[in-house]
């Protein structure tokens, strides 16, 4: 049986949108959350490294220095208290364009910064 996240992923959405799991009150969930840190196939891997008996520390160990996962943080998504709410329903959402930052020659030149020395 596929998760509500996989059937997500498959539906097709127009150009510059994307499906993104939403809980009963429509905000983001899971990887698709703006702030996430961790993936769902990691979320996975954590629960079935503890089911192969490895504590929250060692599973922590695991994960190499991109995803920066604390043993804290395992066992609190061990628990359900973190990432441990399911999807309600699925959400077309906007995607952000790649690499929005503006190039310094866009930036308008500073004017003189003001200190108190000047205000004399």
């Amino acid at each position: 049986m596929r998760s509500f996240l996989q059937i997500g992923a498959t539906m097709k959405a127009p150009k510059g949108w994307r499906y993104a799991a939403v809980n009963e009150r429509g905000q983001r969930i899971g990887e698709t959350h703006p702030r996430a840190k961790v993936s769902d196939a990691d979320i996975e891997l954590i629960f079935a490294l503890s089911a192969a008996g490895l504590n929250s520390l060692q599973i922590a160990a695991k994960f190499d220095a991109g995803v920066q996962i604390t043993p804290r943080q395992v066992a609190r998504i061990l628990a359900g208290t973190q990432r441990g709410q399911a999807p309600a329903r699925m959400k077309l959402v906007d995607t952000p364009p790649p690499n929005t930052v503006a190039a310094p020659e866009e930036f308008a030149p500073l004017g003189p910064c003001w200190s108190r020395k000047d205000s004399k």
